[in-house]
């Protein structure tokens, strides 16, 4: 339809049709910087065409007004005690990496994680970009 067209409605015809409908996030959108808590769902290999061999750690939104929206993590498929796969390990298991662990026992230690509340810091990372999960610790005791 062109603008000539639309324009020469009648009123009845030329109500706004965006009145009362809300603008809705997509679940593609990464969620704002801040705190929330959220259930683990796992973590799996992640390539596209922009990124290679990564790691994609998920959580869901439990609470407040993006409950149910995903709060993603994209890592290097390399695990030190101070880089970002590291970090979301220590978080998600509660305690240090020792250089030299057995990754098996890792994974296995980090399958009992899944469904589990945690606490995630969504913040943008240290070279910018989207926002995604930085941290993640134990949930506070209430």
């Amino acid at each position: 339809m062109n603008t000539s067209t639309f324009n020469s409605m009648p009123t009845s015809q030329n109500k706004n049709p965006f009145s009362g409908v809300p603008v809705k996030a997509s679940s593609a959108e990464p969620l704002p910087p801040g705190i929330y808590f959220a259930d683990f769902k796992g973590v799996e290999p992640f390539t596209n065409e922009r990124v290679a061999n990564k790691w994609k750690w998920t959580w869901e939104v439990a609470t407040g007004t993006h409950k149910g929206r995903s709060a993603t993590a994209l890592t290097d498929q390399s695990i030190t005690m101070q880089n970002h796969a590291g970090r979301l390990l220590v978080g998600l298991l509660g305690r240090s990496l020792s250089p030299g662990e057995d990754t098996g026992a890792l994974w296995t230690e980090l399958q009992k994680c899944v469904g589990k509340r945690f606490a995630v810091t969504v913040a943008t990372g240290p070279k910018g970009g989207k926002a995604s999960v930085q941290n993640v610790s134990p949930p506070p005791e209430m």
